[in-house]
């Protein structure tokens, strides 16, 4: 339907640069559609040489507060937000990618923050994507805890809110993937 491509996503695609900037390189000798979905936590070299070979950069965003990021994630997220900065530089179409989680993002405030960094990066297009625990049984069967194990998925109505809410910034916006 889409005329075909490759996404490269993860984990993280800029852990391994060499292997994802040898794979970017040959889909797109083949002529393919080629993208990265990341969190640009990499060094600025190897954000610059890695997405300067896509045709589209994915770029997750989970959260504008630095305290709040690290918290959540177990890491800070002030180099991932000035490799966005890099990468929009790089005049590539990114759209920012935000997962929707209640407790941590999923206030109108938090996503109208990320929606002002994605304006501020040249972006024209948001995705919204709203939690799930798919990955519930992954960690099961690892003997892992999985820690948002009492957080249900944001209703309709609240994606749909926050959609709305970054439409008026003037941003397209997609609810999924």
């Amino acid at each position: 339907h889409s005329g075909g491509g490759m996404t490269l996503s993860g984990g993280e695609p800029l852990s391994q640069p060499d292997f994802a900037l040898a794979l970017l390189m040959a889909a797109r000798a083949m002529g393919l559609h080629t993208a990265i979905e990341t969190t640009g936590q990499a060094s600025q070299r190897d954000v610059h040489r890695v997405l300067a070979a896509t045709n589209l950069i994915l770029y997750d965003v989970k959260h504008m507060d630095p305290c709040k990021h690290q918290e959540w994630t177990g890491v800070s997220n002030s180099s991932m937000l000035r490799n966005a900065e890099l990468a929009s530089r790089l005049g590539v179409p990114m759209i920012v990618r935000t997962p929707v989680i209640p407790g941590f993002n999923a206030d109108a405030e938090d996503i109208v923050a990320i929606g002002r960094f994605a304006l501020r990066l040249g972006c024209k297009e948001m995705h919204l994507l709203p939690y799930h625990s798919y990955g519930t049984g992954k960690y099961a069967s690892l003997g892992r805890v999985y820690e948002l194990a009492d957080v249900t998925a944001p209703s309709a109505e609240r994606m749909q809110a926050l959609r709305a809410a970054l439409q008026s910034l003037g941003l397209n916006v997609r609810v999924g993937g």
